[in-house]
Formats: structure tokens, sequence, C-alpha cells
């Protein structure tokens, strides 16, 4: 962290944030996110990139809020802005608001890696402009966000919470795939 380098300055709900320029693979303005049935409030959708589809999510405190002004629930229909990270696993999304800035030169105060609320991995504060934005590690977030989603698909489905799907009441236990018998003498 002690490096000269340049980083993308944004807010995730009134907090502000910072990611390495070199993790960034692209801003995106998108009019809406393609809902995900039954996903963790932190899950804001999906949105198109090129030619994938990448996860949308918040890195809010309060992401049941976010939802609520995300396009899915009688917000405004203005564009959103999507920071699409390239990580190990994949591209992914933090959606923002406002725009990204980048900035050069300054130089982050690095720190042990912090889980906080959100699902955000702090590694370290950066100021520019008088404000201190938390720099976050796009790798141990991606980690920390799918083992939040991860564990809540199994807290749902471990309740057996009855759900209304297509019309009809159906338990979450039930709507899982039943794997096929394997036919006698087969491999």
């Amino acid at each position: 962290m002690g490096q000269v380098s340049s980083f993308c300055l944004f807010r995730c709900e009134e907090e502000p944030l910072a990611v390495r320029v070199d993790d960034v693979a692209e801003v995106l303005e998108v009019d809406a996110f393609v809902r995900i049935s039954l996903c963790p409030p932190l899950v804001v959708g999906l949105c198109p990139y090129h030619r994938e589809v990448a996860p949308v999510v918040t890195l809010a405190n309060n992401p049941d809020h976010s939802r609520r002004e995300d396009g899915r629930e009688g917000a405004s229909s203005s564009p959103k802005t999507v920071l699409i990270l390239q990580t190990s696993q994949g591209v992914w999304g933090i959606w923002v608001r406002g725009g990204v800035t980048v900035v050069s030169g300054p130089r982050p105060v690095g720190h042990e890696p912090l889980r906080r609320g959100g699902g955000a991995v702090i590694v370290g504060s950066l100021m520019a402009g008088g404000t201190s934005h938390s720099v976050i590690d796009p790798e141990a977030t991606w980690r920390e966000l799918r083992g939040s989603v991860e564990a809540w698909y199994g807290t749902i489905l471990e309740s057996g919470n009855t759900f209304r799907v297509a019309g009809s009441h159906q338990s979450a236990a039930a709507q899982r795939p039943t794997p096929a018998p394997l036919a006698s003498g087969s491999r």
C-alpha cells in the first residue's frame, strides 16, 4: 500500500470508498438491474457486461434500504452507475451512488484487513479532497460477499420457509432438485 498508484473513488450509500484502478474493468450506466428471485438484500441484481452477465451488489451497511431505491421496488428510472471489478473469480459490480472519480498519487495508509458490515473487506484508507475513503480489497470482498450469499441461501433452505412460487405455496426445500437415481449396471 505504500507505493503511488491510481484509485477510483466512489460512494456506496453515503460511505466513501476507494479501489485500485488496476482492479476496475469498467464503469457502466444501466437503466435497471435484472432481478434475482429470493436473493439476499446485498444482491441488487444482474447487469450486462459485454458478453457476460455480472452480479451487482451494494456494500451498504443497510442493504434493505438500498433495495428500495434500486429500481426494483418503485424507485426512479434514472440510470444506475455500476463499478465493474475484475477478480480471479470473474467480473462483478458494485452499485455506486453518484459518480466515480479517479485520483493519482495519494498514498493510502494500509492496515490489517477489516471485515465490515455490507461485505466489504477494508485494507486501508485514502485521503482525497478532505475525505477519508476506505480502500477495499476486491478479491477478499468478493469471497466475503459470496460466503454471505451462500450462508443466506443455506439459512433459507434449512428454515423450511414457505415462499410464493409461480402461483402456489412451496417450501424452499421442495424447490431443490432431486438427483435422478442411477440406472442399475450403468457407469
